[in-house]
């Protein structure tokens, strides 16, 4: 929270934070292995309790109400982050009315996250895998407005995209569950 005193990554050391959710990318899995680097030392030798919040919109309405001092949660880093950058949790929390940016301190941002893909079926047949890839790609053109509810705004289209564009997240998924 902006009244909190914390102001910096290094203020945070000593206090509660929460993840949003286990099976998070953005609210557990990224931060668990990215944050140990850029604080110095283990997560649970930093902070004096972590724990989750039960989501993302939650986890910040955690943070708001003192129930966590740093908060994980994820928005697009582009744009504003007065206004909640142009889309992500914050984003929709600010459109919703549910958040005032104001209300609270930015004291880190991860590596670049990629947006989640979308797949199609290995069992399929090759003329329906392509009729669904040729539709995704080509929704913004054919219907903007469907394409911007979709992707909860601020996007301008799919791109194909093969597992080195996911490596990272591989990676740290197997720290955190092994294998």
């Amino acid at each position: 929270r902006a009244d909190s005193g914390i102001t910096d990554l290094a203020s945070t050391k000593g206090k509660k934070l929460g993840f949003a959710d286990p099976d998070s990318t953005s609210g557990y899995l990224i931060p668990n292995v990215s944050l140990p680097a850029d604080i110095g030392a283990p997560i649970a030798e930093f902070y004096s309790e972590t724990g989750f919040g039960g989501g993302h919109e939650n986890l910040v309405l955690g943070v708001l109400d003192g129930t966590w001092d740093v908060g994980t949660t994820f928005g697009s880093g582009q744009g504003e982050f007065s206004e909640g950058y142009t889309s992500g949790n914050l984003r929709i929390m600010v459109d919703k009315g549910l958040l005032d940016m104001d209300d609270l301190v930015e004291v880190w941002q991860s590596p670049i996250i990629p947006n989640g893909p979308l797949m199609v079926s290995n069992k399929l047949p090759a003329e329906t895998k392509a009729q669904v890839t040729a539709f995704f790609k080509a929704l913004p053109e054919t219907d903007f407005e469907c394409f911007d509810a979709f992707t909860a705004g601020g996007y301008t289209n799919f791109v194909d995209a093969g597992q080195p564009l996911y490596q990272t997240i591989i990676d740290a998924r197997k720290s955190v569950i092994g294998g």
